[in-house]
Parts: C-alpha cells; structure tokens; sequence
C-alpha cells in the first residue's frame, strides 16, 4: 500500500500542461503549511472586448515574453486541508517561428534556475494547440490538443480525444470538453484585470476516481492572468492557482 507520502509525491510530479492538465507542479521549493488560498475582493473592470480575428492576442508567442507567476498549491485528503505552499514560476517564449499562417513556439517553465517543463504549441486562424509536454521524457499529444479554438465566441464548446500526459507523469489516452465564457473580473498580484475563461472538464479514464477540472483565464494582448486546476486521486485532491505577478511581451 502506497504511504500518504508517496502518494503526494506522486500527485506533485513536477509537470505542467498550459490550460488543459496541469497536473501539480507541487510543493516543490517551498514551505508548507495548513493556510489555503484565499480570493481577494476585486474590482470590476470594464469586460473584455475581444474584435474578430484577434483571436491570437489571447496568447502572445513572440520570442522571449516573459510571464511570472504566484503558484499556490493545495493538499486535501477526505476533504480536509492537509498541506499548502507557495513558490514563483516562470512562463518564458525560448523560441517562436511564423510559417505562412502558422506561428510554431517552444515555452519552458522554470522556478527559480530550475527549468521544470518545457511545451511545444502552435497557432494559426483555428486556433491554439498543443504538441508536447516535458524534458525526459518527451510527451507528444495526438491529436494536437486543443487550448482554445477560433472564433473564441461565448457559450461555444469543444471536445477533445487523443493520448497525452496523465495525472501519473505517463502518457496515455484521455478526453476533455471545454467551454467558453463571458468576461469575468478576477484577481491577481497585478490586481484586477477582466479576462475571457475557458473551463475544461478532464477525463483520464477508469483509474482516475473524478474527472479533473480548470479554469484559465485569457487577456487579450497578455495572455494567462490567472488559472485553477483540480486534480483528484483516490482519497486526494490536489488544487493549484497560479496568479500573474509581473510580464514582459514582446513584438511580434
């Protein structure tokens, strides 16, 4: 029988998919301690206001943007709080190209000198997708997986089925539907922006107990602002929040 430190070691597998799966990169570097997170009041700043065909604004992949993060990550077994901790990580564009309508990038996350994961992603006028995921080993999606499709219009709906990256650090086949809606006000270490979220519902087959869920938050012209996953193993319910500090976005 796994011991509760295996298990949690397990849950915080140093890994990250952008929106679709992020899977805990866990408590990794920083302390732990039985305070949750707790939502700031926010302001409600105009909605956003997103124009057709400016669909790619809502994640910039021009070389060398910048993204830091507040990632706040939370342990909860049988519905109690049993550790959380906070750490900054990183979102950095190491490599973009444009081919006809295509733009192809690599992004790595890192915290503090340590990369902890890097993806492989591209857009063009259907939308945005993503090809891989991590270092060793290298965890390609087939189908590309789908982060948003164009036009990003409310209430739309979209659905995915293919292998990819699991709770468990391995890949393997799983399905997800994801829905598109209105602007919504929500806080950050940079304060109250309005942004346009997608929340997607995760099933990774019969050995997960409860499908896992989250909720990216999209700016137009600065990308992910804030994002929330739930992921559920067994008894275990791991809950990240990461929260945008600071960015710099390059010209295309």
């Amino acid at each position: 029988m796994q011991s509760r430190k295996e298990e949690n070691r397990r849950l915080t597998k140093p890994s990250f998919i952008i929106l679709s799966g992020f899977i805990g990169i866990g408590l990794m570097g920083c302390g732990i301690t039985k305070r949750g997170y707790v939502p700031q009041p926010v302001e409600k700043p105009e909605p956003v206001a997103l124009a057709k065909g400016q669909e790619r604004s809502l994640m910039p992949l021009s070389r060398d943007s910048v993204w830091t993060y507040k990632l706040t990550t939370e342990i909860y077994r049988d519905g109690e709080l049993v550790g959380s901790g906070d750490q900054i990580v990183t979102y950095v564009v190491l490599k973009s190209e444009k081919s006809g309508d295509r733009t192809t990038a690599t992004l790595e996350l890192r915290s503090g000198d340590k990369v902890i994961d890097r993806q492989e992603m591209y857009q063009d006028a259907t939308g945005l997708f993503q090809t891989t995921v991590g270092i060793n080993p290298i965890v390609k999606f087939s189908p590309p997986q789908p982060i948003l499709l164009s036009p990003v219009d409310e209430h739309k709906e979209f659905s995915y089925k293919g292998m990819g990256l699991k709770p468990d650090g391995k890949a393997g086949a799983f399905s997800s539907k994801s829905s598109i809606h209105e602007s919504q006000s929500v806080d950050t270490d940079q304060g109250a922006f309005s942004a346009i979220p997608i929340e997607t519902t995760i099933n990774y087959g019969p050995e997960s107990t409860k499908p896992g869920h989250n909720v990216t938050f999209f700016r137009p012209g600065l990308g992910i602002v804030r994002f929330r996953q739930e992921t559920s193993s067994g008894r275990q319910l791991v809950v990240t929040t990461l929260r945008l500090k600071n960015y710099a976005i390059k010209p295309q």
